[in-house]
């Protein structure tokens, strides 16, 4: 009961500073109309979370409004659970300017997924928008690009995938594979736009070939 009044809380509070929410509203043949994006993915983050204890906790995540990023459940949990026993440091990258504490961390009750609230606001950063559409057969599969700066940026677009209103499902390449690696765990599925409109994030990245789709937990 505490964790989905958090979780709910959370969302709440968040709402008036998401730049937008974006309803999916271009969809043909079994593909969401993307436009290439004109800029480099600046929301992307890596998420650096440092005990006291020792050791670092590595992910990523997505900067949502300039206050506030998302990343997955398991990535944020000890930061939530032991708030004072761990430090998280965000980084967009361009030095330590572009470098934000984490304040309090918000876990999904049954999801992997979890709502960031940053210690300063970032500004020059254009944020990610949600999705709002829950994606599952009827849009059938679907391209996007897959974002992560938990080992330094990583940009792959023409991926494909197909979502059953839970989750997100990627499939797997000619060879066999996906491009995510340990360490990309919290990082963002989007569909790219063309600037100014801004990339909007459909799933965030679990590992294991799927992804919770933000909007089946609002």
């Amino acid at each position: 009961v505490v964790l989905f009044a958090a979780w709910f809380r959370a969302v709440k509070n968040l709402a008036p500073s998401i730049k937008r929410v974006v309803a999916l509203g271009v969809i043909f043949c079994g593909l969401v109309a993307c436009l290439s994006a004109a800029e480099s993915h600046a929301f992307a983050s890596a998420w650096r979370g440092h005990k006291k204890t020792g050791g670092t906790g590595v992910g990523a995540a997505t900067l949502i409004s300039p206050s506030w990023a998302i990343t997955a459940k398991h990535v944020a949990s000890k930061k939530a659970k032991t708030p004072d026993k761990v430090n998280v440091i965000i980084s967009f990258g361009g030095g330590k300017r572009r470098n934000r504490q984490v304040k309090k961390a918000y876990l999904c009750p049954g999801a992997d997924i979890a709502l960031v609230r940053l210690a300063r606001p970032i500004t020059g950063i254009a944020p990610a928008a949600l999705c709002k559409t829950r994606l599952n057969k009827k849009h059938g599969r679907f391209r996007f690009t897959f974002v992560s700066r938990g080992n330094g940026l990583k940009v792959v677009k023409n991926r494909w995938a197909k979502g059953n209103g839970e989750r997100i499902y990627h499939s797997k390449d000619a060879k066999g594979q996906r491009p995510g690696k340990a360490g990309d765990s919290g990082g963002g599925w989007v569909f790219e736009q063309d600037s100014p409109e801004p990339d909007v994030l459909f799933a965030v990245i679990h590992g294991g070939g799927f992804g919770p789709q933000p909007a089946a937990n609002r």
